[in-house]
């Protein structure tokens, strides 16, 4: 089950969990059906990437650093599957030798 960001408290959650018990809906419609939101902080991520190169290569350079994907997906609004997808995708074959 997806956890729900809210400030007010849980009660809300637990009604959009009743709520998709009683419907037989998934919990995500309930909390839409509630006008919650299912995504950490109100934080709307692309769904079709399109990610510059120049974005890519800072997204290499931040984790040749050593930051996490999370922290580059935080960056560009991306989520960090889809990070490491780009970066991947970008290298080809330099991926497999990759120094970090």
């Amino acid at each position: 089950m997806r956890a729900v960001y809210q400030e007010e408290g849980l009660k809300p959650n637990y009604y959009a969990l009743y709520l998709s018990i009683k419907r037989k809906i998934s919990v995500s419609r309930a909390c839409s059906v509630m006008g919650l939101s299912s995504c950490d902080n109100n934080r709307k991520r692309h769904t079709n990437v399109d990610v510059k190169e120049d974005e890519i290569l800072e997204m290499i350079e931040m984790k040749k650093a050593g930051k996490q994907w999370k922290e580059i997906g935080m960056k560009f609004n991306l989520g960090p599957k889809q990070c490491f997808y780009q970066v991947k995708q970008y290298m080809g074959e330099g991926w497999k030798g990759r120094p970090w």
